[in-house]
């Protein structure tokens, strides 16, 4: 395997262990996902390896699978699979949706700065869960399944909020797997933004990983959300490692 494989799959892999479903299931090169609908991501069927193929049989365990969990059947499709597979799922009838972009920059050693107004903690406060789920208008169902969700969470993680004034602005968490920080939840105030939170935020979770030993960050992002594009690019994101695609089958099909 090439270093750029091996580094857009331990990029894949440090993204899914900072994001746990609420169960998973495994069909051969596959893992199905369920997370009671929070987020395509943690509700979809998954490749596990480069090699990951047979959507056929795939597709006829996800179509009972998935309704069981009241769940419409979604194919979430890496750039780093044959495009035959894509080709396949067309066919049948499944239509792209929500195009997802996973950056990286690497982290040489170096001294860093702490924020002093960043607090970080390595399991969240029901007060951080809390303005959390606020900022994120998540509805009560959401807001059960997130706290299961980082409740599971069995990587090291640094939960953070940026306070100003003691308001709490902006917040996220960061996870490390393989000498790799994942940022998750990322999220500004929407009354406070463009305000270079979300920068100092993102500047916080670089230096904690730093300090841990991290060899690089990643993270996810959508194709169509240039302001969070940019704050990621200014901040060294500049590469792109691979993109991805949810594959949902249409009414027709």
């Amino acid at each position: 395997m090439s270093a750029e494989t091996l580094l857009n799959w331990r990029a894949e892999r440090v993204c899914h262990l900072a994001w746990p479903s609420l169960r998973e299931e495994i069909q051969g090169d596959w893992v199905f996902r369920f997370s009671n609908g929070l987020s395509r991501r943690g509700n979809s069927a998954n490749p596990l390896r480069p090699t990951a193929g047979n959507v056929g049989a795939m597709l006829s365990a996800a179509a009972a699978a998935f309704p069981r969990e009241g769940l419409a059947v979604l194919v979430r499709v890496p750039a780093l699979l044959d495009a035959a597979i894509e080709q396949e799922l067309a066919a049948r009838q499944f239509a792209p949706e929500g195009e997802t972009l996973t950056l990286y920059c690497d982290l040489p050693p170096m001294q860093m700065r702490r924020d002093p107004d960043v607090a970080i903690t390595p399991a969240p406060s029901e007060d951080w869960l809390r303005r959390m789920w606020d900022m994120k208008a998540l509805s009560e169902k959401d807001r059960a399944t997130y706290r299961t969700i980082v409740a599971a969470l069995e990587i090291p993680c640094g939960f953070m909020a940026l306070k100003i004034g003691g308001a709490t602005v902006a917040m996220g968490f960061a996870a490390i797997h393989d000498r790799l920080l994942c940022i998750e939840s990322l999220i500004t105030d929407p009354a406070r933004r463009g305000q270079g939170h979300a920068k100092r935020l993102v500047g916080a979770m670089l230096a904690w990983g730093i300090d841990q030993g991290v060899e690089g960050a990643c993270l996810q992002v959508a194709a169509d959300n240039e302001p969070a594009r940019r704050l990621y690019r200014n901040m060294g994101f500049l590469l792109e490692l691979y993109r991805y695609r949810y594959w949902r089958q249409s009414v027709a099909g």
